[in-house]
């Protein structure tokens, strides 16, 4: 499934609507320890690498008043290392980050993530069936789906047959 701009559009503002709560529960500038009121933010830094999420920040921004701040900061280790060390230094994690569906377990697993399930009724009809389970951990929801790519198993088979290894057996 191809996943158009306007669907990244709507998987980037739910998101980014959900977790507006999130960042309003931060404590403000003030160090109270009263979480800040959601009229409060007004700003959200999101750390995201897909090139179109620039219009659909723009476009959050003019439709909610909300700044968002948005920055690549890489792909893959090199952004999970920055946001490995913004978790455990308590402070610099982004808001909002966009993660890989393979890495999401390691971060619902350190309670890094916030489970949204309960913000998401009706949303797995919007989605195919693979996308949406694999925002999914532990029968709980910590994303919206961006995009979904082919997934394929390569192997030499004939280092497979010299190793006695029957490759149909394989379960993924």
């Amino acid at each position: 499934m191809k996943f158009t701009t306007a669907k990244k559009a709507v998987a980037l503002t739910g998101a980014v609507a959900m977790l507006v709560s999130v960042a309003a529960c931060g404590s403000d500038s003030n160090s109270s320890s009263q979480p800040a009121q959601e009229k409060d933010v007004q700003e959200i830094t999101v750390w995201a690498w897909e090139p179109t999420l620039t219009q659909v920040a723009k476009d959050f921004t003019k439709k909610t008043g909300i700044k968002v701040d948005l920055k690549n900061v890489g792909t893959n280790t090199k952004e999970y290392t920055q946001l490995d060390n913004a978790i455990e230094a308590g402070n610099g994690a982004p808001d909002v980050a966009q993660i890989e569906y393979y890495a999401i377990p390691q971060y619902a697993i350190k309670q890094n993530l916030l489970d949204i399930t309960d913000k998401t009724s009706g949303y797995s009809d919007f989605y195919t069936p693979g996308p949406w389970a694999s925002v999914q951990f532990a029968g709980k929801v910590y994303g919206l789906p961006m995009d979904s790519g082919p997934m394929a198993f390569f192997y030499n088979k004939e280092v497979f047959d010299k190793a006695g290894v029957d490759a149909t057996q394989i379960k993924t």
